[in-house]
């Protein structure tokens, strides 16, 4: 049981470095990307209900990009349509305006820490701890 519970806290730092890593670049093109338009040359996805992963390719200056958008995102916007979005130049990511990585970022450090705690307790001090008992009760 404890080993499937370390291998569990692995795959939440694993979690945590892939989270990291997106979130890197969300960042960086969150604090020194520019506003820009785009213009919208398809939406894909179903756009019908909330649970749909809805996404739309844009252009910009020679280059497309998919965006994740919101579904209600596609009932208000239209192929053709210039769109206001963050870029930084040389980035693949882009994003809303009123996107904001931070909480990804704050997600990303949850899954490390879970995974250091299990790690902590179930690999290094629930070994130790059930050893005293063992001697403790030798002992009586």
């Amino acid at each position: 049981m404890r080993f499937i519970l370390i291998i569990g806290g692995i795959f939440f730092i694993y979690l945590f470095v892939i989270g990291i890593n997106k979130t890197n670049k969300e960042l960086e093109t969150y604090t020194n990307g520019v506003l820009v338009e785009m213009k919208i040359t398809e939406i894909l996805g179903a756009c019908i209900g909330t649970k749909s992963k809805n996404h739309m390719k844009v252009s910009y200056e020679g280059n497309t990009f998919i965006k994740k958008i919101p579904s209600d995102y596609c009932n208000d916007h239209f192929i053709g349509e210039l769109v206001v979005l963050k870029y930084k130049k040389g980035s693949d990511v882009i994003l809303l305006p009123n996107e904001n990585p931070y909480f990804d970022l704050f997600s990303s450090f949850s899954f490390g820490i879970l995974g250091l705690l299990i790690i902590i307790w179930f690999g290094l001090l629930k070994k130790s701890v059930h050893r005293y008992n063992i001697k403790e009760k030798s002992k009586n």
